[in-house]
């Protein structure tokens, strides 16, 4: 079930995990310039083009970064550092973390059986940069999921407890 990921997530979002991210970042751009960078680019890109009206020096003028970094990144030349990544994930709306995954700072998520699997691979197949209100249909539905997981929780514990 997706709650079983959430433990993940929040030690993905600790510092401890910010610091392991920060101290991999030099060895890993070194790495990936020689690549080219392009899962990175890519990712930008197709995120500022779900932006309508959006160039790169409307996502610097958000972001507070300058649009010759966003140019960089985005062609490649350069890879961001993680709190470049943050403040651009945060002025898009976008997922951190999936950031953080596709300049692989952070592990894939784990499945602990074939629907968790099959059900993350669907969540990432998403198109999250187009703002049609699916962000909210499907944060609703997996916070009606968790309520109903902590109600029956806590009738649980309830009737052990008597």
């Amino acid at each position: 079930m997706i709650v079983d990921c959430l433990p993940e997530i929040d030690r993905a979002i600790s510092s401890f995990a910010h610091a392991e991210i920060v101290s991999a970042h030099a060895e890993f751009v070194n790495k990936n310039l020689r690549m080219g960078g392009e899962s990175f680019g890519i990712w930008l890109q197709r995120r500022l083009d779900g932006k309508q009206g959006w160039n790169k020096a409307e996502l610097a003028r958000r972001s507070g970064l300058s649009a010759t970094s966003i140019g960089d990144w985005i062609n490649g030349k350069k890879l961001p550092d993680p709190v470049s990544v943050k403040k651009l994930a945060d002025a898009l709306g976008a997922d951190v973390l999936g950031a953080y995954r596709v300049l692989g700072w952070l592990d894939e998520p784990t499945a602990d059986s074939p629907f968790q699997a099959d059900l993350i691979a669907k969540i990432r197949k998403i198109d999250w940069s187009i703002e049609d209100g699916r962000h909210g249909g499907i944060e609703g539905a997996l916070n009606n999921i968790l309520d109903l997981d902590r109600r029956r929780i806590e009738e649980q514990a309830k009737r052990e407890g008597t």
